[in-house]
């Protein structure tokens, strides 16, 4: 509880380049770490076949949504 107040305390008082870069920064990197992810299974699949490899493009965007979802439900509560 005592980090949320401490976020909710940045976006309110710190100046906006101090706040972006202090809340900006952990999300970017975890979309780096997404992205490496995601090119790293790309390859060693496409190694199976074109079939597997649509397999994952279709199931990819599917699991950003539900990921998606369980955060907007967790921001709610």
């Amino acid at each position: 509880m005592k980090e949320r107040n401490n976020k909710m305390e940045l976006l309110g008082s710190a100046p906006v380049p101090k706040a972006l870069m202090a809340l900006g920064i952990p999300i970017m990197i975890g979309m780096l770490i997404n992205a490496l992810y995601n090119l790293v299974d790309a390859y060693f699949v496409g190694g199976l076949g074109e079939s597997q490899m649509g397999a994952i493009s279709i199931v990819f965007p599917l699991g950003q949504v539900v990921v998606g979802l369980g955060l907007m439900w967790y921001k709610k509560s």
